[in-house]
């Protein structure tokens, strides 16, 4: 409403204005009046009450990260309620950016989200946060995913947390009957204990993986 108020043509100015596209076509609300604190009222009420479809939505989402204004309690309040999964990836992936208090209510909601992808999306916010390491618990449980991406990406967030505790647990995914997932196992053991990870009995198999990146990575740590 303030927005309104102070200053009615740039407030009509982001309501009504298109997003433009990525090089990859993706809508992508960009430029000088989407910056500043006073963007995000206007953002969140256009997601909340306009008539937008997904991908419209999902930019208006991420647009509220570079505004530096109050949108990380509305954005996790607001995810339960969203039933498109390609918004609720949105809400998880920028809530990397959002303020401790409220964002971990987000994440820990998208970590046990009934998409794969969103799930994903929770993980790798939670390794992109300083304080990343109070979703230890959200990264262990997410090691057993059903889902390879997901499973993957916990596996990767836990690794730039060097996560001691998901050591265990990571290490018997180098048998992982997918490659990304033993790619990101064994990235994450050699940044967690580079050490143990040389001498890994499991290296001897792995330098013979039949993917290439998985490969090369094995015999690199098994180097004295």
């Amino acid at each position: 409403v303030q927005n309104w108020r102070s200053n009615p043509e740039l407030a009509e100015q982001r309501w009504s204005s298109l997003p433009g596209l990525t090089r990859k076509g993706t809508p992508r609300f960009a430029g000088e009046i989407w910056r500043g604190p006073d963007a995000a009222p206007i953002l969140l009420e256009r997601f909340i009450q306009a008539d937008e479809d997904g991908e419209v939505r999902a930019a208006l989402v991420a647009g509220l990260s570079h505004t530096d204004g109050d949108w990380t309690q509305a954005v996790s309040e607001l995810f339960e309620f969203e039933t498109e999964a390609s918004v609720r990836e949105v809400m998880a992936d920028v809530l990397r950016h959002g303020v401790a208090e409220y964002a971990w209510q987000g994440l820990q909601l998208a970590a046990s989200d009934s998409d794969a992808k969103v799930r994903a999306a929770a993980m790798r916010s939670i390794a992109s946060r300083k304080d990343g390491a109070q979703g230890e618990a959200l990264i262990l449980q997410s090691l057993s995913d059903t889902d390879t991406t997901a499973r993957g990406a916990a596996a990767r967030s836990a690794g730039v947390l060097e996560l001691k505790s998901a050591y265990a647990p990571i290490r018997s995914m180098l048998n992982d009957s997918d490659a990304s997932v033993r790619l990101h196992a064994l990235r994450a053991l050699s940044r967690i204990d580079p050490v143990h990870a040389a001498q890994l009995t499991e290296l001897s198999q792995l330098v013979t993986d039949p993917d290439a990146k998985v490969q090369r990575l094995a015999e690199r740590i098994a180097q004295p």
